[in-house]
């Protein structure tokens, strides 16, 4: 096994759908919870190379803020983490182990969110004797760019009884493109991540209304975003349910998880 530096390269992405290529690097796993102290503050990861070449790969970790569609903003947090290697140079069949050691709030009031990022190096790590244009380094290697992959894992340090509390904030009928629709906005007011998927919406006008209309997880678009971080908000935007009338709006969320 091989460690270097490639501090200095100038680095160019293109991201890679979800569904990656049946022979691509790995990263197991793809999700970890950590303790803010103790044993579970050090965990670790596998890189496999299942590629026909060898592969230069580098780990770096961000922190995770939601916008109020569900995407993720992401912010540089490597001083949260020590990650051991940070960079590796794998043969072809070869895996690597890596460590990561949290290093930030040992008691934190609320669960944090992080992404570790591991992504091949755009260089062609070939051996020497391209063309021309290829220009072989000291080590032996040619650095001309080429598309890399990249992995996005889930790193969560989660205090003891961190709970999710999703609540409605506010209902609102809005019109856009000519059409009516609802914004309904959500907030984990809890101190853990909520998984929003097996969730249910119960909708009604007016405390004397009994006409209900429920709506599941995926008829909110929320099967695809379904984590709702602690302390965010996500606003879902729904055309105007067929058979809900018009009025004061009432809602009722329902998790499978989550007590009332």
């Amino acid at each position: 096994m091989r460690h270097f530096s490639l501090l200095g390269l100038s680095l160019f992405s293109l991201l890679l759908s979800t569904a990656m290529p049946a022979h691509a690097f790995k990263l197991i796993p793809l999700s970890r919870v950590f303790s803010p102290t103790g044993p579970n503050a050090v965990q670790s990861y596998e890189i496999e190379n299942n590629t026909g070449e060898p592969l230069a790969v580098e780990l770096n970790i961000v922190k995770r803020e939601m916008s109020l569609q569900g995407v993720d903003k992401l912010i540089p947090a490597n001083d949260d983490f020590m990650i051991y290697p940070p960079q590796i140079l794998l043969q072809t069949g070869e895996s690597q182990t890596v460590r990561v050691t949290w290093l930030g709030d040992p008691k934190p009031a609320q669960e944090l969110a992080y992404r570790l990022i591991a992504e091949q190096l755009p260089i062609n790590l070939a051996p020497t004797g391209g063309t021309a244009s290829e220009a072989p380094t000291k080590s032996g290697f040619n650095t001309s760019i080429k598309i890399k992959m990249r992995y996005q894992g889930s790193i969560y340090i989660r205090p003891s009884q961190a709970q999710p509390n999703v609540v409605i904030e506010r209902i609102e009928p809005k019109m856009e493109n000519g059409k009516s629709i609802l914004a309904i906005t959500l907030q984990n007011q809890g101190s853990a991540r909520a998984n929003l998927k097996e969730g249910q919406l119960q909708l009604k006008v007016g405390t004397q209304d009994r006409s209900i209309v429920t709506l599941t997880a995926a008829q909110m678009g929320l099967n695809e975003r379904p984590t709702l971080l602690a302390k965010q908000q996500r606003q879902i935007l729904i055309p105007y349910p067929t058979g809900l009338a018009q009025g004061e709006i009432l809602g009722t969320l329902t998790l499978p998880y989550q007590k009332r």
